[in-house]
């Protein structure tokens, strides 16, 4: 109603009503965008398929490198935008954690932009429910990442 208030006043020449209007469209436009993105985030493709599968047992993904390997004091990190999981044609981020003797030297080869297939054991990020601590879960749904596992 005080959107189309605005407008009919913006008729009669009143800038304010011009400018309150604009305002409450970029406003609702942005919390609309807000809205989809948190979805798009907190709902992905890949993170469905997972929930729907009865196995426990590893799955063959196959992916890029969002990021360059990255060491940890168990091995190494990688961070993959998952476009196909056992087959089916899915989107979602992973990370995953590849641990081993020969991983620190593998990790040199594992750059930005490069293609991976790989068989991990995947799972969802521990949400962990302790006053003042944040929810990685949902941190990492921000990112972009829907699951973690290990290779």
């Amino acid at each position: 109603m005080a959107l189309l208030a605005a407008l009919t006043l913006h008729a009669d020449g009143d800038d304010d009503g011009a400018a309150f209007a604009t305002g409450v469209g970029c406003l609702l436009a942005g919390l609309a965008l807000g809205a989809l993105a948190a979805s798009a985030a907190y709902e992905a493709p890949l993170l469905a398929w997972h929930q729907a599968q009865e196995q426990v047992g590893p799955a063959v993904v196959e992916g890029t490198l969002r990021e360059d390997a990255s060491s940890t004091p168990r091995g190494v990190a990688l961070v993959v935008d998952v476009d196909r999981a056992e087959g089916h044609a899915l989107s979602g981020g992973v990370r995953l954690s590849v641990a081993g003797v020969i991983a620190p030297t593998a990790a040199l080869e594992w750059t930005r932009g490069r293609r991976l297939r790989v068989r991990a054991h995947l799972r969802r990020p521990i949400a962990y429910r302790n006053p003042g601590v944040t929810d990685d879960a949902r941190a990492l749904a921000r990112r972009g990442i829907c699951l973690v596992g290990s290779v």
